[in-house]
């Protein structure tokens, strides 16, 4: 029983590796062509014409502003779902050490 698992697990380990092995990666695999696949986008990436896509309108929001009190926000996210929009983020605090690494 013990061996059947060790040789289910190394062959989804081998499956996950050959599915991933095209998957984009700065390093490994930067000429991927995964990074625009679908149906909707060219074969070449480079013949997007940027300057006719369509304009989303946006408006700017400031949620939360904490310039003035020396902290940061970090990790932020925005999601819509469900018809609302959702932000977060990790509140923190700069310190003299993070500057000098800046």
């Amino acid at each position: 029983m013990r061996l059947q698992l060790v040789l289910l697990l190394l062959l989804v380990v081998r499956s996950t590796a050959a599915i991933s092995a095209d998957r984009p990666h700065p390093i490994r695999n930067p000429t991927s062509a995964v990074m625009l696949e679908g149906n909707w986008a060219p074969k070449n990436h480079h013949n997007i014409d940027f300057d006719r896509l369509p304009r989303v309108p946006v408006e700017h929001v400031v949620v939360s502003d904490v310039q003035a009190t020396g902290a940061v926000n970090q990790h932020n996210y925005l999601l819509h779902h469900d018809g609302r929009f959702w932000a977060m983020w990790s509140d923190g605090r700069v310190s003299k050490i993070a500057l000098v690494k800046l």
